[in-house]
């Protein structure tokens, strides 16, 4: 699944503002990433509220 136009450029800036490869930031995200019992993903840390991100 390739990530829409929206989605490539927020990682990009992102990338650009850290100084971090794309890849940097994906295994990043994905370290965080958690599913709910409804399939439902969420990006958080225990420090702060879990950011919805989508549903599966």
């Amino acid at each position: 699944m390739r990530p829409n136009a929206d989605t490539s450029r927020r990682l990009r800036a992102i990338a650009d503002r850290t100084g971090l490869q794309l890849e940097q930031i994906l295994t990043q995200l994905a370290e965080q990433v958690r599913m709910d019992e409804t399939g439902a993903l969420t990006v958080g840390s225990s420090s702060r509220t879990d950011q919805k991100c989508g549903a599966g």
